[in-house]
């Protein structure tokens, strides 16, 4: 299940973005989804903070956003960090929190349907597990997910992947 989290102060806004995010997946994903919405950073804070991606506004009451996302990183908390907000002169500032994007209030659906590609996109390949190869003349990233088994002969070891290849 992917965790949303919407945090604006004016619930307008909130319904909005959730409403955005619905429509979006409904349309594009083939996944279960929560959206969890909050009217101020604290009220965020103080919630398990277990999400995905978190759509946060910058001008809200102490702590606004940019101070909600610099606590978040501050617990080690690494979902995805998307600002939406009217003030464009804190897109540098986005930087120093390791923000996913920064959408500018209003915000245009076809620039909200792109960050939502590649923030699934993203945690696709975050939740899928590799592993490394690592021979004298070369080093491969295999998912996990496409080998089939592995097999020792002798002291060699072959990796038998769902696309027919086997590594050795």
């Amino acid at each position: 299940m992917i965790k949303f989290a919407v945090c604006d102060d004016e619930p307008s806004m909130t319904q909005k973005i959730c409403e955005f995010i619905s429509t979006y997946m409904q349309e594009n994903q083939d996944a279960a989804y929560h959206i969890s919405s909050f009217s101020n950073g604290r009220s965020l804070l103080e919630s398990s903070c277990d999400f995905d991606v978190i759509f946060l506004d910058i001008q809200m009451e102490q702590p606004d956003g940019m101070e909600t996302a610099k606590m978040l990183r501050q617990r080690n908390i690494h979902c995805l960090v998307v600002f939406i907000t009217v003030l464009k002169e804190y897109v540098f500032d986005a930087f120093s929190v390791e923000a996913f994007d920064y959408l500018v209030k209003p915000i245009e659906v076809e620039h909200f349907h792109s960050m939502m590609n590649r923030a699934m996109q993203h945690i696709q390949q975050r939740s899928m597990k590799h592993i490394v190869i690592q021979k004298p003349n070369y080093c491969a990233v295999l998912s996990l997910s496409k080998i089939l088994y592995c097999e020792v002969q002798g002291r060699k070891l072959y990796i038998h992947q769902s696309d027919g290849t086997v590594i050795d």
